[in-house]
């Protein structure tokens, strides 16, 4: 938004725009985070996987199993929160009322 206005309006918007690029900044960082962690840990939880088949037990194997799945489910809770908090459509210009001071 153009900082046009007195000196405190202009102020406000400016300060508004820097905290909105923060803002935007912190949410793209905490999605590379996330993303970078299920990156890491998607071959772990596969090798796993692996490792719990050649388990004889095999109530050990299922509960091997069920810990894995459950890791599994949290890693794309994960993933779902990374992609929350964006905005899926395009910003828009909005024309607000003025308000008067009388």
């Amino acid at each position: 938004m153009p900082a046009e206005g007195p000196d405190d309006v202009r102020g406000l918007i400016e300060s508004f725009d820097a905290m909105r690029t923060r803002i935007d900044d912190m949410l793209g960082e905490k999605d590379r985070m996330l993303g970078a962690i299920a990156h890491d840990l998607r071959p772990l939880l596969a090798s796993l996987r692996l490792k719990a088949e050649a388990v004889a037990d095999e109530a050990e194997r299922a509960r091997m199993a069920e810990t894995i799945e459950e890791m599994d489910r949290t890693l794309g809770d994960i993933l779902s929160f990374a992609r929350l908090g964006r905005a899926s459509e395009p910003a828009t210009r909005v024309d607000l009322p003025r308000w008067s001071t009388r």
